[in-house]
């Protein structure tokens, strides 16, 4: 059993589902202001910070791809 991936999960899930909620909340909260293209940029910047923290590895691995392709390894 290893600690650190267990705790790893754990945050994992947590982050997802506070994440989760703040955008709903942020969501209701531009849709009553009729804010439309501030909730267009919102739901852009919450899909990436999504990726970031809940799916790091997918960003390593883009990462390491985009480095071969431009210098070749």
């Amino acid at each position: 059993m290893n600690f650190g991936d267990n705790l790893e999960g754990w945050l994992t899930a947590q982050l997802g589902s506070v994440l989760s909620v703040i955008i709903i909340l942020v969501s209701i909260y531009f849709l009553t202001l009729r804010q439309f293209s501030r909730l267009i940029g919102f739901l852009i910047f919450a899909m990436i910070v999504s990726v970031v923290i809940l799916q790091p590895e997918k960003l390593k691995n883009l990462g390491v791809d985009l480095w071969g392709k431009i210098f070749g390894g």
